[in-house]
């Protein structure tokens, strides 16, 4: 019985060890796509630092139909 549990919790690590690494990636790909569209703006990549971070499932595909890194055009 100890090996079954030993084998879920690998399972539960390897679970949590990808998840986290979803939410920094989200983080990174935020950041970047936050400052390029911003030009620089502080508070843009902060903003998309944590919308990538928290809501990476939303937040990728958003950046990906801005064109990711690119510039706002001005209105």
């Amino acid at each position: 019985m100890a090996l079954a549990e030993t084998q879920d919790d690998t399972i539960l690590n390897v679970k949590g060890a990808m998840e986290t690494a979803a939410h920094v990636t989200g983080g990174v790909l935020g950041a970047y796509h936050g400052y390029k569209r911003y030009r620089g703006s502080l508070v843009g990549t902060t903003l998309w630092t944590l919308f990538g971070t928290f809501v990476y499932p939303l937040a990728v595909p958003v950046m990906l139909i801005q064109g990711f890194g690119k510039e706002k055009e001005a209105d």
